[in-house]
C-alpha cells in the first residue's frame, strides 16, 4: 500500500501525495492525484487509508466515481455531438486498482457498476459545468415525462445538504 503523505498544493491547499512501495512502482504503479497540479487524491478524500483493506476499498470506490463520471459526462451530450462512445483498454495489463473494469481474475470491480450505474434507461444526473443543476438522460426509447425530481446531495466527510425538490 502506498504511503499518503500531507503536501501543500500551489493553491494553499493541503493534499496527499502518493509514495508507492518498490514493488507498486515496479508495476507502473499510478496515483489517484496529483498535488503539483491541483489534482486532489481521489482515494484521500473519502479518509486517509489506515490499512490495505481500507485502501482497496476507497480505490474502488474512486473507479466508481471516475467511471461513472466519464459516462455521464458522455451521455450529456449524447446525439448532439456524438451518438455513440468506447472505453478503450478495460482491463489493466499489470494487478492494480485503477483504470479497469474487471481484474486478472475476470471479477469485476467498481467501475464497471459505475459504468452501469450511469447508462441506466432514466439516469439522473449532474450536468458537467452546469453549476450544481441535474439532468435527466433518456437512453431508452420512449419519451420521459418528468415533473419533479427529488435529490439530496452528500458532501464528502459525512456531511449531507439539505434535501431540494427540483422542478
Amino acid at each position: 500500500m502506498p504511503v499518503f503523505k500531507p503536501v501543500t498544493s500551489p493553491g494553499g491547499d493541503v493534499m496527499f501525495s502518493e509514495e508507492p512501495s518498490a514493488a507498486y512502482a515496479h508495476h507502473c504503479y499510478m496515483s489517484y492525484g496529483d498535488p503539483g497540479n491541483n489534482v486532489v487524491n481521489q482515494i484521500a478524500i473519502y479518509a486517509t487509508p489506515t490499512n490495505l483493506e481500507d485502501y482497496c476499498t476507497q480505490a474502488q470506490l474512486a473507479n466508481f466515481v471516475q467511471y461513472r463520471a466519464l459516462v455521464e459526462g458522455l451521455s450529456s451530450r449524447m446525439w448532439a455531438q456524438h451518438t455513440g462512445f468506447l472505453i478503450w483498454k478495460t482491463q489493466n495489463p499489470w494487478f492494480g486498482l485503477r483504470g479497469q473494469m474487471y481484474d486478472w481474475m475476470l471479477q469485476p470491480n467498481a467501475a464497471l457498476y459505475g459504468i452501469r450505474c450511469a447508462t441506466e434507461p432514466v439516469h439522473v444526473q449532474l450536468c458537467p459545468r452546469g453549476g450544481g443543476q441535474v439532468q435527466v438522460v433518456n437512453a431508452s426509447l420512449q419519451a420521459v415525462a418528468v415533473s419533479v425530481i427529488y435529490c439530496a446531495s452528500i458532501v464528502c466527510l459525512s456531511r449531507v445538504s439539505v434535501s431540494e425538490c427540483v422542478a
